[in-house]
């Protein structure tokens, strides 16, 4: 992924914790450039992402 090569050259040498809900696999990607990182993978609650929509419809 572009934003991790980009943190890299920036000088990020190791990054300890992400929070993530996976999107397209990007727990192993951190994972593959810094191999210290530990993911905590975020899940929404069903009954959010519906009031959210239902919001959005009006």
């Amino acid at each position: 992924m572009s934003v991790l090569t980009d943190l890299k050259a920036r000088g990020v040498e190791d990054i300890l914790i992400t929070a993530t809900d996976n999107l397209n696999g990007f727990t192993q990607t951190v994972k593959n450039g810094f191999l210290e990182s530990t993911t905590q993978i975020c899940v929404v609650s069903p009954n959010q992402e519906f009031e959210q929509i239902r919001s959005m419809e009006g």
